[in-house]
């Protein structure tokens, strides 16, 4: 049974992509065709469909999101058209499975930057660690001066350079899950800001994708993002 990473809903192509290891933990990217799918009353009244009232309902699908709203907007009743894409896809996606999470298939690393502050907006480094073997690697703008022989650093020249290695990294890892401490908000944020800045041809995301949101914080498709500050938020019921 393949096992659910990361899925991305594409609006513009209606495409859906899929990320999926399969049972030799082999990670698979599906792109699928999806079909935007609502549902409204049944005027013959014998569908065996019904809505949350109780009311027979058949099923359409639609060309595109204006097509639904337009519906809407005509006095039609529109039902199941507002739950998210990617929630519809996965339910039947994995209706009836039995979803077991082995952690250990998971490709999970930790991330960090530091910046030059208060001087200049220049991340001078970003720390990387392997979640599961606990492998340090470190990319910086100066040579190393520690003394810690654990640590795998890359000296950069450049920010550009750094920005680059980084990008490469998480393709030739294969990442599929980063977390750390307001990442979310900060430091993921941070980096694809100089990349715009720098005008950088590279990009965090497998398939070159990386969405902002109006909040500030951004979505790297095709990797799945645990912010623990967030996290803490969402299961802490009180300040600590």
């Amino acid at each position: 049974m393949s096992t659910f990473i990361t899925v991305y809903y594409d609006s513009w192509k209606n495409k859906m992509h899929l990320w999926e290891l399969d049972d030799n933990g082999k990670p698979n990217h599906l792109i699928l065709d999806h079909e935007l799918e609502y549902y409204v009353l049944d005027k013959t009244g014998t569908s065996n469909i019904t809505s949350e009232f109780g009311e027979p309902v058949v099923r359409k699908v639609a060309k595109n999101r204006q097509a639904i709203e337009q519906l809407k907007e005509s006095g039609e009743r529109v039902f199941e058209s507002d739950i998210k894409q990617t929630v519809k896809f996965l339910q039947k996606r994995y209706e009836g499975q039995e979803i077991k999470v082995d952690i250990k298939k998971y490709n999970i690393f930790n991330v960090d930057i530091e910046t030059e502050w208060p001087e200049s907006e220049t991340i001078n480094l970003i720390g990387i660690e392997d979640y599961h073997t606990g492998e340090v690697f470190q990319l910086g703008l100066k040579p190393y001066t520690g003394e810690n022989k654990q640590i795998k650093y890359v000296h950069c020249k450049t920010e550009a350079e750094l920005l680059e290695t980084f990008c490469r990294f998480l393709k030739l890892k294969n990442v599929q899950v980063v977390y750390g401490w307001n990442i979310l908000n900060y430091d993921f944020p941070k980096i694809q800001d100089r990349i715009d800045t720098l005008r950088l041809k590279c990009s965090m995301s497998p398939i070159g994708k990386v969405i902002r949101k109006f909040d500030g914080s951004v979505d790297i498709v095709g990797i799945e993002i645990l912010d623990s500050m967030e996290l803490y938020k969402k299961f802490t019921f009180k300040n600590q």
